[in-house]
């Protein structure tokens, strides 16, 4: 770029140059000033933020752990996760359920009762589940391979989170040797309603 072609004739004379020198250092100023006007409004949102935050009363987390006389006992963790043992088909599981710090409700407990009663029944219908849903993975997805078998799925935990959703389950296993994907199948009662994997 050449003088001649800067618009308004900037420096056709002294005073246009003093005008042309002013505008250049308004112009590498700028960025600076917004970035410093940006941090100036974030600092002021988070201070405002956490004065809000330490307004709202902290919920108290019980410390007791809760006893149910079918269930067992459930431990509660620091992010209010109420956790139990219990033995799925011969094979020691956890039992999950969620809440916002106050003891499992009746009816998530009532759910959680349902599976750990029929879990030999509803076993059978949940590996069968688990095969339709890889047979539909095999001819869509690279990732999933052809030599995994749903009878070797094992169960890991069965987690009622939502105090809300009471019925809603998630049924988490691990496959013997996948040390990457945790799997797990989604359900709304006992039906079925999704099958996939964290990694």
């Amino acid at each position: 770029m050449v003088f001649s072609d800067v618009p308004f004739s900037f420096t056709q004379n002294v005073e246009g140059d003093f005008y042309w020198r002013k505008y250049n250092a308004a112009m590498w100023l700028a960025p600076y000033v917004i970035a410093s006007a940006l941090i100036v409004l974030v600092v002021f949102r988070v201070v405002r933020y956490r004065r809000l935050i330490n307004r709202v009363p902290k919920v108290k987390l019980p410390v007791a752990p809760f006893i149910d006389q079918a269930l067992g006992r459930f431990d509660v963790d620091e992010s209010g996760l109420w956790t139990a043992h219990v033995q799925l088909g011969g094979r020691e599981a956890e039992l999950v359920l969620g809440s916002d710090g106050e003891p499992p409700s009746e009816e998530m407990l009532r759910t959680a009762r349902a599976w750990v009663n029929e879990w030999p029944a509803r076993y059978p219908q949940i590996i069968n589940y688990i095969g339709l849903e890889l047979r539909k993975w095999h001819s869509n997805r690279q990732d999933v391979s052809n030599s995994l078998h749903p009878e070797r799925f094992e169960v890991v935990s069965i987690d009622l989170l939502w105090r809300m959703r009471p019925n809603t389950a998630m049924v988490y296993f691990n496959y013997p040797g996948d040390d990457f994907r945790l799997w797990h199948a989604t359900f709304e009662g006992f039906e079925p309603k999704g099958f996939a994997f964290d990694d």
